[in-house]
């Protein structure tokens, strides 16, 4: 099957300028890209190094030092620890609004029951002056 493939390119000189075209592009493609990539991680880290820099942290020199401050970073910045937080202030914030809303409704079902008892006096005022 290869050797067919291999035999049919090399047999006719069309088929053979084609493929090493496409093979040109293909990987001319992955160069560009590779470079972009390349680019984009060079201003990341300028800009990582700038904000270093303007904050007043010390800047990694070598390579154990720039290893040594991302896992103090990524330690520092936990994202379980993160959660845990926004979870617990969820909590907190949801049993404060929870409070605040039975209080609420108790405070009007003592209103109503007020009223009620206003009412009751009322009519025992007017059933007594009618007498």
């Amino acid at each position: 099957m290869i050797e067919a493939i291999i035999k049919l390119i090399t047999s006719n000189i069309f088929v053979l300028i084609i493929t090493i075209i496409i093979c040109m592009m293909i990987v001319l493609f992955i160069v560009k890209k590779l470079f972009k990539m390349a680019i984009i991680t060079i201003w990341i880290l300028v800009f990582y190094i700038a904000y270093l820099f303007f904050t007043g942290q010390k800047v990694p020199t070598s390579k154990d030092e720039w290893l040594e401050h991302g896992s103090e970073q990524l330690k520092k910045h936990r994202f379980e620890d993160k959660l845990k937080e926004m979870k617990d202030n969820v909590k907190d914030k949801m049993k404060e609004s929870i409070k605040e809303e039975l209080f609420k409704k108790g405070e009007k079902e003592l209103e109503r029951e007020l009223e009620k008892e206003r009412e009751k006096e009322r009519e025992l005022r007017d059933n007594s002056i009618s007498i």
